[in-house]
């Protein structure tokens, strides 16, 4: 009877300090360490697992899909309304004029380089041939050569300030053309008075040119 709880407080003290196996009688007895604690295992074969059904997602009525069809349209209708809106405005916040650009030259900027001894615009240093856009809809006033601004065009917007952008490359609108806020316009280039491949952008106004980074 002594030999039988020595044997029994034996394997309770395995199980409780998470021993492999203890052998009693030819029976291997394990105690197997799990994250909730010490576990009995006695060789038995664990039950097979449950077959899981297999989930079908819902089916949508052909209403409910009629419905969220003609909801994205809507959506897609009121997007492409703001979007002309947007191209037709012609006053409040400019369209930045490029794209890919670091400004390297602003506005009242002191320097030789320039006939007025400052820089009267704000420079986009970018690739030749980067896009040139409107800031803003308007009517195109000049497109051509313009001495010390090289190739130019200057919009006129309704509400009476002028954008202007030199050093093009090429020039994509005529003299009297309308465009769009946005619109693309020309490209970036280094013609007339230029050191390298950049927009020159003003805003003229009253006509002084006025800082353009406010306006943008």
């Amino acid at each position: 009877m002594t030999k039988g709880i020595a044997v029994k407080t034996r394997i309770g003290d395995l199980i409780q300090g998470g021993s492999v196996a203890v052998v009693v009688g030819g029976l291997v007895v394990g105690a197997v360490s799990t994250s909730q604690g010490a576990t009995l295992a006695t060789g038995e074969p664990a039950d097979a697992p449950v077959a899981q059904e297999p989930v079908n997602p819902p089916t949508l009525e052909p209403d409910v899909m009629a419905e969220a069809a003609q909801k994205a349209k809507q959506i897609e209708v009121q997007r492409a309304k703001r979007a002309r809106e947007r191209a037709q405005r012609s006053s409040g916040d400019m369209f930045t004029p490029t794209r890919n650009y670091r400004n390297t030259a602003v506005f009242g900027q002191a320097g030789g380089s320039w006939s007025s001894g400052h820089h009267t615009g704000l420079d986009f240093a970018t690739a030749t041939g980067t896009p040139v856009f409107s800031a803003l809809a308007g009517k195109v006033v000049e497109a051509g050569w313009g001495g010390a601004y090289g190739n130019h065009i200057i919009v006129r917007h309704d509400n009476g300030v002028e954008t202007l952008y030199a050093h093009l490359n090429s020039i994509a609108v005529a003299k009297g053309e309308k465009v769009l806020r946005g619109q693309r316009i020309g490209a970036v280039g280094s013609t007339g008075n230029s050191s390298g491949p950049h927009l020159h952008f003003e805003v003229i106004k009253n006509d002084v040119q006025r800082d353009p980074a406010a306006f943008l």
